[in-house]
């Protein structure tokens, strides 16, 4: 997770706060935790107004996220707001249409590209949809290329029977 104040550092310390209506959880990074006097070792009087302050700040932040709210993956519904925030993507279709998006976030993130843990077990069936559907839009744009309209209409027709039976598996 992306620190949720300065969105360029791992987030390294996280606070929740839970009151009778809702919880909130804040992932800030340790120069950001500096800046607002907040540090593990240190217990002072006014943590509580520190904390308070952090939470006011983030939630003026994520407001200002809107615009990133507002960009949404057609397959899955995940927004890039939630890609950034989370570092997750919702399905293979986010890594085409947040393509520029998720380059700048792997460039500034770049220090932190190390992967640890196991591949999914289905990921072999999703690699291997998504070369087939590459090497078909590939195929796609040389027909229009070749003005071969006949052969772009089977394989656009193709591409669209794919995204469905995607729609179709994740419903169920």
């Amino acid at each position: 997770m992306i620190c949720q104040l300065c969105s360029e550092n791992k987030a390294e310390i996280f606070i929740e706060a839970e009151s009778v209506f809702k919880k909130k959880k804040v992932g800030i990074c340790k120069d950001c935790a500096h800046r607002y006097g907040i540090d593990s070792q240190q217990k002072s009087p006014d943590f509580k107004s520190k904390i308070e302050k952090l939470f006011l700040d983030v939630e003026k932040k994520l407001r200002l996220t809107d615009e990133d709210s507002k960009k949404i993956c057609p397959l899955c519904s995940t927004s890039l707001f939630e890609i950034k925030n989370n570092s997750v993507l919702g399905c293979p279709n986010c890594y085409s249409f947040f393509k520029e998006e998720i380059k700048l976030l792997i460039q500034k993130n770049a220090n932190d590209a190390a992967y640890s843990g196991t591949a999914p077990e289905n990921s072999k069936n999703q690699e291997d949809f998504l070369l087939n559907r590459m090497q078909i839009e590939q195929k796609l744009n040389e027909s229009i290329q070749k003005e071969e309209y006949e052969k772009a209409a089977v394989y656009r027709d193709y591409l669209n029977d794919l995204d469905k039976n995607l729609l179709k598996k994740e419903n169920d």
